[in-house]
């Protein structure tokens, strides 16, 4: 079965290079997230948004960061 699953999850956490196989991830700017999700709830508390403005799109950049988790195995790899 192992040779049939690949496995990805969200958020690079320090053990999941440690598991056997090591967890690929994707690896999200936890910070910057927070970061930005803080400037504008702040924006719209001072009043800077109004209640009429449509939602903002924002866009930050994740990473993939393949391990073992999801390679190829078996014998066509």
């Amino acid at each position: 079965m192992p040779e049939d699953v690949a496995v990805v999850r969200y958020d690079d956490f320090v053990w999941t290079p440690q598991l056997d196989p090591p967890l690929s991830v994707v690896a999200q700017e936890v910070e910057e997230i927070a970061r930005t999700a803080a400037r504008l709830l702040v924006e719209r508390l001072n009043g800077a948004v109004g209640e009429d403005v449509p939602p903002r799109v924002m866009r930050i950049e994740s990473k993939l960061i393949v391990r073992r988790s999801s390679l190829r195995r078996g014998p066509d790899a």
